[in-house]
């Protein structure tokens, strides 16, 4: 899951419970962090995304994307860029 979460935050959020289990991944990349803030820092590209979501052969993945519209249909054109189906994506958009 990839979500756009504005300007700095505490590492406490509402997530944490999904952070717990085995079944998502739930990676967290902030713009303009907090200096307390310990986790990967920056913007959505290519290269970041290719580090995430990496899959084994066989293996099922589904990305969900969630934030502000431009954030949305870029992360959207690079995951597809990244081979990622239709099936395998949901845009939170509205």
């Amino acid at each position: 899951m990839m979500f756009y979460l504005p300007r700095a935050i505490g590492q406490s959020l509402l997530l944490s419970p999904v952070r717990a289990t085995k079944q998502f991944q739930v990676e967290f990349v902030l713009s303009e962090p907090a200096d307390s803030w310990t986790g990967r820092k920056g913007r959505v590209d290519q290269s970041l995304l290719r580090d995430f979501l990496s899959r084994l052969q066989g293996s099922k993945c589904y990305v969900c994307v969630c934030g502000p519209t431009a954030f949305t249909e870029l992360t959207v054109r690079l995951v597809k860029q990244l081979g990622f189906s239709e099936e395998e994506l949901h845009a939170f958009q509205g």
